[in-house]
C-alpha cells in the first residue's frame, strides 16, 4: 500500500521511486548496547547509513529510533488476533466443556455431601438402611443425579450441535498455550513482545526467546502461506487488521473462516528516512495532502477490498479420531474399574465365607 501512496505522491511532485526488496529489516543491531550507539544492518540500517533515501515499509515509531532516524506517519494500523476456530485432535477436557469449573466444584460438593450422610452413617449403624434418614439421603441423591445427568445431557449435545468456540479470550490465554497453539506475528514486529519480557513477563520472555532462537515457527513475511497453513495446523496469527483484509483481495481461494479474537491498541505506523533528510518535509506535505484530498482512503480501500469474510454457516463441533478414542478409552477404562471391583468383592465374599 505505500509504495502506491508514493506513485501517487511521485504524480503531484514530479517524481519517481525506485524501490528495491529487502528481506531483512534490521530493526535488532549487530551487537547489544546503547541504541544510538550500535550498528544496524537491513533494511533501517540502509537507511540510517544513507544507502537508501527511505523505507516504503510500515515502521512503528519507537522512541529509541527517534535520534536515528526521521519518521513521518502513514495510516493508523490496528493490529488483531485471528484464528480459524477448530477443535483440537485430542482434547482431554473433552468431558468437561459442557460446565463451568465453578459448576463442576458445586457438584463435587453435593456429591461429597452425598456421600458423607450415607457412607459413614451406614458403616456405623447397622439398621441405617431401614431408616427414614437414609430414605431421604438416597431420594436426594438419586434426585441430584437425575437433574445433572439431564443438564449434562442438553449441555453435551448443545455443545456438539454449536460451533467452535474460539478457545482463547485474552492476548496472554494465546502465549500460554504453546505448544498446542502457535502464535505467530509479522517479522519485525519484535517491539510488541521485547517490552513485556523485559518487565519480567515469563510467558512473553519465553516467546521472544523464540522469536529470537526460532524466527520460522514464531515470525511470517507472507501472509498467504500462514493463511492456508491456518487451515490445518493450530496457529493464532498478529497482523494489521487492514493487512488482512488486502491479504483476502489477494487470495480468493481462501475458503477457510477467519474468526478475529482482539484487538491491541491503534497506533501509526511510518516511513522511516535519514535523520535530518531534506525529503522529510517533502514527504510530511505531501502525505497530508494524499489525506486532504482522499487519495490515502482511496488506496486503502483498494487494497483492503471486501475485507475479511463472514461465514454465515453454522460449522458444528464434530466428534474427531483423537476425541472418538477419548470417548472408547474412557468407557473402557469404567468397564476395567468395575470388573476390579467384581474381583474384590468375590474375594470379600469368599474371605468371610472361610
Amino acid at each position: 500500500m505505500i509504495p502506491d501512496l508514493f506513485q501517487s505522491l511521485g504524480s503531484r511532485f514530479n517524481f519517481s521511486v525506485f524501490h528495491l526488496f529487502v528481506s531483512d529489516w534490521g530493526v535488532v543491531p549487530l551487537e547489544k548496547g546503547p541504541f544510538q550507539n550500535n550498528t544496524f544492518v537491513g533494511a533501517m540500517g540502509a537507511v540510517i547509513h544513507g544507502g537508501f533515501d527511505l523505507s516504503l515499509s510500515s515502521w512503528l515509531a519507537v522512541p529509541e529510533r527517534s535520534p536515528l532516524l526521521d519518521m513521518e506517519p502513514t495510516y493508523i494500523i490496528r493490529n488483531v488476533m485471528a484464528i480459524v476456530p477448530k477443535p483440537l485432535k485430542v482434547d482431554l477436557k473433552f468431558f468437561q466443556h459442557p460446565f463451568s469449573i465453578e459448576a463442576w466444584q458445586g457438584i463435587l460438593l453435593v456429591a461429597f455431601l452425598i456421600c458423607v450422610t450415607i457412607i459413614p452413617p451406614s458403616l456405623l449403624l447397622g439398621n441405617y438402611e431401614n431408616t427414614d434418614a437414609y430414605n431421604w439421603a438416597s431420594l436426594s441423591a438419586w434426585s441430584f443425579f437425575l437433574l445433572i445427568n439431564s443438564f449434562y445431557g442438553g449441555a453435551l449435545t448443545m455443545f456438539f450441535s454449536t460451533k467452535a468456540a474460539p478457545p482463547f479470550s485474552q492476548f496472554h490465554e494465546v502465549v500460554q498455550a504453546y505448544p498446542t497453539w502457535i502464535l505467530k506475528t509479522l517479522a519485525g514486529t519484535d517491539v510488541y513482545f521485547n517490552d513485556k519480557a523485559e518487565c519480567g513477563d515469563p510467558d512473553f520472555k519465553a516467546f521472544y526467546e523464540r522469536m529470537v532462537q526460532n524466527p520460522e515457527e514464531t515470525t511470517f513475511t507472507n501472509i498467504g502461506h500462514v493463511l492456508r497453513t491456518m487451515e490445518e495446523e493450530y496457529i493464532v496469527i498478529l497482523a494489521d487488521f487492514s493487512v488482512l483484509q488486502s491479504s483476502f483481495q489477494m487470495n480468493l481461494d481462501f475458503k477457510a473462516h477467519i474468526e478475529i479474537l482482539g484487538t491491541m491498541r491503534e497506533s501509526w505506523t511510518n516511513v522511516i528516512l535519514k535523520k535530518h533528510s531534506p525529503l522529510s518535509p517533502i514527504v510530511r506535505k505531501g502525505l497530508n495532502s494524499l489525506r486532504d484530498y482522499a487519495v490515502m482512503e482511496k488506496t486503502r480501500a483498494k487494497w483492503i477490498g471486501q475485507g475479511v469474510p463472514k461465514s454465515t454457516e453454522i460449522s458444528a463441533y464434530t466428534l474427531g479420531l483423537g476425541q472418538t478414542l477419548l470417548v472408547y478409552l474412557t468407557t473402557l477404562i469404567a468397564c476395567i474399574l468395575s470388573l476390579m471391583i467384581l474381583g474384590l468383592e468375590h474375594l470379600f465374599a469368599r474371605f468371610y465365607s472361610s
